[in-house]
This record gives structure tokens, C-alpha cells and sequence, in this order.
């Protein structure tokens, strides 16, 4: 599970984030409202896994994300910018909103 490139060996990049990612669980189990754990890591990754995002990837796709669903410009997503597709943003709502407040701010959405 841990082996991230799928190359048989454990490169020190592929543990740490598989530590990070049983951390998460852990705190999911027994404290469901404290949020995730995020570490840079500090060992590179050898191996290039085609197709995948960089850091500012990510917030640019977070950025349009915003755009595109806080229709009303408060700064999160919830059920008062009136989407016309609902269910997908109770979707978005069921895998990003960490702190189940019924909201998805920039940082739960990144």
C-alpha cells in the first residue's frame, strides 16, 4: 500500500507520506473533528509519476474551484450559493468538509 511508484522497493518519500496518510486515518477513527495532518516532505521522490500536479497546480485548480462554486463570494462553498447541480456538491461537501460545518473554505477544498 505504502509503495507508492509501484516498483517493489520503499523509497524514504513513499514512508513518509504513508505515515502521514495512517496519521490521517488515525485522526478520522478518534478525532474526526481535529483535521488532517500536512507535512512537506523532506526526502525527494525518485521515481516521476506522469500526470502528476505540482503544489501550484493544486492551488490554481483551488483558485477556479472557488470561483466556479462560491457563487455568492463569501468565501466558502455551502448550500447558499443555489448550484444547479446539488448533488455534486454534496459530493464535494461529503470528501472536503474536514470540519463539518456544512461549508468547504479554500483551505478544506485544497
Amino acid at each position: 500500500m505504502c509503495d507508492l511508484n509501484e516498483d517493489g522497493a520503499l523509497e524514504a518519500c513513499e514512508v513518509y507520506e504513508c505515515v502521514m496518510m495512517y496519521e490521517n486515518e488515525w485522526r478520522d477513527n478518534n478525532c474526526p473533528t481535529y483535521g488532517y495532518l500536512y507535512c512537506e516532505n523532506p526526502f525527494p521522490c525518485v521515481a516521476a509519476c506522469p500526470g502528476a500536479w505540482t503544489c501550484d497546480q493544486v492551488e490554481e485548480a483551488v483558485l477556479e474551484m472557488m470561483y466556479h462554486y462560491d457563487l455568492d463570494g463569501n468565501g466558502v462553498i455551502n448550500p447558499d450559493d443555489m448550484f444547479e447541480d446539488a448533488e455534486h456538491i454534496e459530493d464535494l461537501a461529503a470528501i472536503c468538509d474536514f470540519n463539518f460545518d456544512g461549508t468547504i473554505d479554500a483551505c478544506e477544498l485544497h
